[in-house]
């Protein structure tokens, strides 16, 4: 296991790989899609079922799905009881189409949620080239974290924090309608 930066950049590789191909499951058409993205440091439930009353829905999806569901990536090392219980991906569609999503990010598997990079607008445009304009442009003078490519997990993806501390992540998904 890779030590600072390196260590904590495969473990969020690995996080990302699992989170994405649960929601990539979901997705069923190929039109244009807004949600926001949010990370808890292990208050994920807690949030999602306030929000949930707030706005009188139901998790939509697969529902509520825990890392400890899954079965553990090649080299990762062996996962608490209590990480098994925390929350891999959510979703609640909330108003207007518009889903909320979510997921527990746990300072035991290298990351810190802090405000600011607890939360990103995620577009899923209808074409792989308004994907790339849309990054293209909105990414200019900001910092990109992951190149626009072709994600193992079946989805062109990128992610960047754009000049004005913004997070924003794309994808789009070739989809059989």
């Amino acid at each position: 296991m890779q030590e600072g930066f390196a260590g904590t950049f495969d473990k969020l590789e690995n996080y990302i790989r699992s989170r994405f191909a649960l929601k990539n499951e979901l997705r069923t058409d190929n039109k244009e899609r807004v949600s926001t993205y949010l990370n808890f440091n292990g208050r994920t439930e807690e949030a999602f079922a306030f929000y949930r009353s707030v706005f009188r829905t139901e998790f939509s999806g697969k529902g509520i799905q825990r890392i400890g569901d899954f079965p553990p990536h090649e080299g990762q090392p062996p996962l608490s009881e209590d990480d098994k219980k925390l929350i891999l991906f959510i979703q609640l569609p909330i108003t207007a189409g518009h889903l909320l999503m979510g997921t527990d990010a746990p300072e035991s598997m290298g990351f810190k949620v802090i405000p600011g990079n607890n939360m990103h607008i995620h577009l899923e445009p209808a074409t792989r080239a308004e994907t790339k304009r849309l990054f293209d442009e909105l990414s200019v003078d900001g910092v990109v974290e992951m190149t626009l490519q072709d994600a193992f997990w079946g989805a062109y993806y990128g992610n960047f924090t754009d000049r004005y501390g913004i997070n924003w992540m794309l994808s789009f998904k070739e989809t059989s309608s």
